[in-house]
This record gives C-alpha cells, sequence and structure tokens, in this order.
C-alpha cells in the first residue's frame, strides 16, 4: 500500500454493513490517542523545538508519500494528530486524497478541501478558470506543504494566517495577494 508509513493512521478493512451492497461504509482503522496540532500545542504548550520537530516529522512523512505518488489534499491542524505517549505526529483522513494512477472522483475546479488552507495556486487556478468547470487544478506536493506551513502557523501563534471566517472573496484575496 502507498499510503503505508508508521506516522499515517492504518486502515486494516473496509467495506458495507450490514448488506456489502447496500450498507452503510465503514472503516476499521488503528485507535490514535493523541490530540489535534493545534490542540495539542495548546494543551501541551511545547518548545518551539518541540513544535519544530512535529513539523518536520510530518514533513518528512509527507516526502515519503509523495515520492510514492499520495498526495493528502485536505492538511489541516485536525487531520494532524499527535500520539499522546510518544509526541509522535499521524496521519489521518486521507478521504480527500489522491494518488498516482487513481481514477478522479472529484468534479470540481478544486478538489475537497478548505479554503483557508488553499495555496495560492490553486487559488489563483479557480479564479482564472471558473468558468471552465471542466478543468482539474493539478494539485500538487508543495500544496500539501503549504497547507502543512499554515498549520504550524497556527500551532506557534495560536491563530489562522488569514481569518477561517471570513468572507471566501476576501479571504482568496488576502492568500494570493
Amino acid at each position: 500500500d502507498r499510503a503505508w508509513h508508521p506516522n499515517v493512521v492504518r486502515v486494516h478493512a473496509t467495506g458495507r454493513w450490514p448488506d456489502p451492497v447496500e450498507g452503510l461504509p465503514y472503516f476499521v482503522m488503528d485507535c490514535v490517542e493523541g490530540l489535534a496540532l493545534h490542540l495539542w500545542t495548546e494543551a501541551v504548550n511545547p518548545t518551539f523545538r518541540q513544535v519544530a520537530m512535529v513539523g518536520g516529522s510530518v514533513a518528512m512523512t509527507l516526502g515519503v508519500l509523495h515520492a510514492r505518488g499520495v498526495l493528502h489534499r485536505d492538511l489541516k491542524p485536525e487531520h494532524i494528530l499527535i500520539r499522546a505517549r510518544e509526541q509522535v505526529p499521524v496521519l489521518i483522513d486521507f478521504g480527500a486524497g489522491d494518488q498516482t494512477g487513481a481514477a478522479t472522483l472529484t468534479t470540481t475546479t478544486l478538489p475537497p478541501g478548505t479554503l483557508h488552507l488553499r495555496s495560492p495556486e490553486a487559488i489563483r487556478f479557480q479564479q482564472r478558470h471558473w468558468r471552465q468547470p471542466e478543468l482539474r487544478y493539478p494539485y500538487r506536493e508543495a500544496d500539501d506543504l503549504y497547507a502543512l506551513g499554515v498549520c504550524l502557523y497556527r500551532a506557534v501563534t495560536g491563530h489562522y494566517p488569514f481569518p477561517p471566517g471570513q468572507e471566501p472573496e476576501l479571504l482568496a484575496v488576502a492568500i494570493t495577494e
């Protein structure tokens, strides 16, 4: 499995219950006991070095995944859990993820994601091509790394560089400018 890594939550089984065709979808995954990145920084008050180590570990994990053609595409503080015992980050929720060779399931210009964590390049693409709904933004490794930078900014400062509650049009301008 291309997404296997010690710092990525493991999926052990998937299926539908109670009927294998029409039942509700389910996933059986590892239980990760820990807090989301932003809650961890608030609860533990880690040193800057500890936050940098966590950030470096996530970046290295993304590097391994990217080399295998796997993109997260919705990285946010809630998707980075810090294991309580070892203080090691674990990436979760690859629901919007993509991998080389996989069929495209999204029908929008941008993949599913969170606006205040989108890269300026992604927003500019959407602004340029909003009248061409058949075009798809070529999400790249740099987009995951940009989102990681925003997550770390939030972890260190306690707030996002651009307010998530801002009007989408104003937020897009703030990010791109």
